[in-house]
């Protein structure tokens, strides 16, 4: 379970699926590696509060999804104030995650999968658009 709680907003196990390239599910690697992969495993799945800001901590490894101030996106053992984003739904009814520190830096993947540097990432860019699916739905 997280370390945000929040009353009226129960913990939902999730996907973050980024249109980028021909698709991607973030993951989080156990060695804190954050990267997409194609198909969905337990590394790609999430809790998460459905609320404005929130903490991502992957099911399969435990790590909470972090953002650096160099804009580097890993895997952290302990929430930090690296680990809270702010979700946003866009125009096109894609989600966006910016950080709550600094709120120009955006979670993002490069059309090849790996991490992009958040300081290259806006959020009218593609690889910052997520797709957010239910665990066990299509």
């Amino acid at each position: 379970s997280l370390q945000i709680k929040h009353a009226t907003n129960p913990v939902r196990q999730r996907l973050l699926y980024c249109r980028i390239g021909i698709g991607f599910h973030l993951q989080v690697l156990p060695d804190g590696t954050v990267n997409g992969v194609h198909q969905s495993n337990p590394y790609s799945e999430y809790n998460s509060h459905t609320t404005w800001y929130l903490g991502v901590r992957a099911a399969g490894t435990g790590l909470f999804l972090a953002l650096s101030p160099r804009g580097t996106l890993y895997g952290s053992k302990t929430f930090t104030k690296d680990c809270l984003f702010r979700e946003k739904m866009e125009e096109n009814y894609y989600t966006t995650y910016s950080s709550h520190s600094h709120p120009r830096l955006y979670i993002a993947l490069t059309k090849r999968g790996s991490a992009k540097n958040a300081h290259k990432a806006r959020s009218h860019h593609p690889s910052t658009h997520f797709i957010l699916r239910l665990v066990g739905m299509s």
